[in-house]
């Protein structure tokens, strides 16, 4: 259900609107943006399968990557 959310929300990164939500002086934002969405699905879609498969340690290293991603994009975009 939380991969599901999360995906969910991945539309809005994906999206032009996201240009709306990201600070205007970091001309990179929305690539960046961009790119860490399409990271995202990546792993989350990669860790449904690992957990269809019964392959845990593969899904948590999928989860480990979502992770990353997340703090990634926060640390840089939104200076935490």
């Amino acid at each position: 259900a939380g991969i599901k959310k999360l995906q969910g929300t991945l539309k809005t990164l994906e999206s032009e609107e996201i240009k709306f939500i990201l600070p205007k002086d970091q001309v990179y934002a929305y690539k960046f943006a961009q790119k860490t969405a399409h990271m995202l699905r990546l792993y989350s879609d990669d860790m449904i399968v690992a957990i269809e498969a019964g392959r845990m340690d593969e899904a948590l290293e999928d989860y480990s990557q979502l992770l990353k991603q997340c703090t990634s994009c926060h640390i840089r975009i939104r200076n935490w």
